[in-house]
């Protein structure tokens, strides 16, 4: 980086032959124009990207149960939902040989936050697609309130669809939804959180059939 000059043209800003100008700092500067540009294609490069890529589709995914579980959290430390999505599931996804996304689903997080957490029990589904659960208000046994919020995401992983079951409150100890017909019959995964009236959520919970 180099300072400008004073002239009677004063500072100047973009490309002027082989230099381009701008301001630092409240000075004009000036630096090299760059002769090319590095965009390296190495196979390590290309698998960062790739796997980058298909992180982002599955934020997409699952994006409105993140703007519930994680917009707070993420305002707070400056991100978007999506970001701290792939930030908090960094080590839960990772890439196959065959270069496919591959994500340890018992781990997955949707939601960010300090609330208790809340745990699925017993999960039916009836014969006209309603999927029901009950679950543990409070497994760990600390404070909450009673007007916390319950959600249930479920995740048909193979299919890409995810659908979010209408909040219940704490209290309740089951919550259902009417699960779209593309899920009917999906092998589905079921994730839980609780969200309180201020946007600040749990953990999330995955539910364990074993």
């Amino acid at each position: 980086m180099a300072k400008q000059k004073d002239s009677f043209l004063g500072g100047f800003e973009g490309s002027l032959g082989p230099a381009v100008g701008y301001r630092w700092m409240g000075r004009w500067c000036v630096r090299s124009k760059a002769t090319q540009v590095r965009n390296p294609r190495t196979e390590a490069q290309q698998q960062h990207r790739s796997l980058f890529v298909q992180q982002v589709r599955l934020a997409s995914t699952l994006g409105t149960a993140l703007r519930l579980g994680m917009r707070v959290e993420a305002r707070r430390q400056g991100l978007t939902a999506p970001n701290l999505f792939l930030k908090l599931n960094r080590e839960a996804m990772s890439q196959s040989g065959e270069g496919q996304l591959q994500v340890d689903l018992n781990v997955l997080q949707l939601s960010a936050g300090r609330l208790p957490t809340v745990r699925l029990t017993d999960v039916q589904v009836d014969a006209d697609g309603v999927l029901q659960a009950t679950f543990l208000p409070n497994p760990e046994g600390r404070w909450c309130a009673s007007t916390d919020h319950i959600y249930m995401v479920a995740y048909a992983v193979a299919e890409g669809l995810v659908s979010v079951s209408l909040p219940v409150r704490r209290h309740q100890g089951w919550v259902a939804m009417q699960l779209p017909a593309a899920m009917r019959g999906c092998e589905l995964e079921l994730y839980a959180f609780a969200r309180n009236l201020d946007g600040i959520c749990s953990p999330t919970t995955h539910y364990s059939r074993e």
